[in-house]
């Protein structure tokens, strides 16, 4: 809450915390964990930094959803927060406002979700796994993964920069009125027995497509421009819904073979400018499914 006072006695290195907390100082942890968060708990970083020991260690973490973190940055940990909600517990979400992560990997897992808004993300990959899903507004991204396992992440109004996104069996990926540059040394996707969603959205300079193992793709309302080896390429016909690709109202430039995706194709209002080729349909279909481009 705004109005935490600091715990006494004053917070330290591998405290775990049951009230409202806001921190007065920056907090250095040369070995070891962070802070531990009890039910119900609001920690204000008070715009100082929790500081790891770089290779190990946990910055913040909890079991229980419904806490939050706001306000300052968590730099150097092998994991920045740490999220493993026990399913006996609240599984509110956990909500994460105003905060860096400076090398410091974030992760939740096992039924609640991460609300990140206004996050900045350097050099530290977002993960949610067996039911932990993500919710990213307002946020940028920079060399920051995100990947999701038996969960589904969305990303509205944020930047990434020279960051892929992930998902594997199960769950979904969403990404709308976003802004991605993948700086010539990313790959834009990677799905595998899921879906990647992609709206309104400006999209460039990723150096390789989506792509994936029985996945599926629907792009709509966006513009993707220098990207080197296409946009979707090497997505095998998939498992239900999931094996297809929806493509309409898009703009393409200068994106070599931009769609080659291997599985049934819907496309619809595109616009295709100085690219070799715009649609390859020469992949195998699911039983039923068809190929078309009216």
């Amino acid at each position: 809450a705004d109005n935490a006072q600091a715990a006494e006695p004053p917070v330290a290195c591998g405290s775990t915390l049951t009230v409202d907390t806001k921190l007065t100082k920056d907090l250095y942890c040369p070995y070891g964990d962070g802070l531990t968060l009890g039910a119900n708990v609001h920690l204000n970083l008070g715009g100082h930094k929790l500081v790891g020991p770089g290779s190990s260690g946990t910055g913040i973490a909890s079991t229980f959803g419904g806490v939050s973190i706001r306000n300052g940055e968590l730099r150097n940990w092998a994991t920045g927060i740490g999220l493993e909600i026990d399913s006996s517990q609240s599984v509110a979400p956990v909500k994460v406002t105003d905060v860096v992560l400076r090398k410091a990997p974030s992760s939740i897992g096992f039924g609640s979700t991460l609300e990140l808004t206004r996050l900045t993300a350097i050099d530290s990959t977002v993960r949610g796994e067996l039911g932990g899903n993500l919710r990213i507004v307002r946020s940028t991204l920079t060399r920051s993964p995100i990947f999701v396992f038996f969960s589904s992440a969305s990303v509205e109004r944020s930047t990434l920069n020279a960051s892929t996104v992930g998902s594997s069996a199960s769950g979904a990926i969403t990404i709308d009125r976003s802004r991605l540059d993948g700086r010539r040394t990313t790959r834009l996707g990677d799905v595998s027995e899921t879906g990647i969603t992609i709206t309104n959205s400006t999209v460039k300079n990723y150096k390789y497509p989506i792509s994936g193992y029985y996945g599926g793709a629907t792009l709509i309302n966006n513009t993707f421009t220098d990207m080197q080896q296409g946009v979707l390429a090497n997505i095998s016909s998939g498992l239900g819904s999931e094996g297809t690709a929806t493509v309409k109202g898009n703009t393409f430039t200068r994106s070599g073979v931009v769609l080659d995706p291997h599985i049934p194709m819907v496309l619809e209002n595109n616009t295709f400018r100085h690219n070799r080729t715009a649609a390859i349909f020469n992949g195998s279909t699911v039983p039923g499914g068809e190929m078309w481009a009216p």
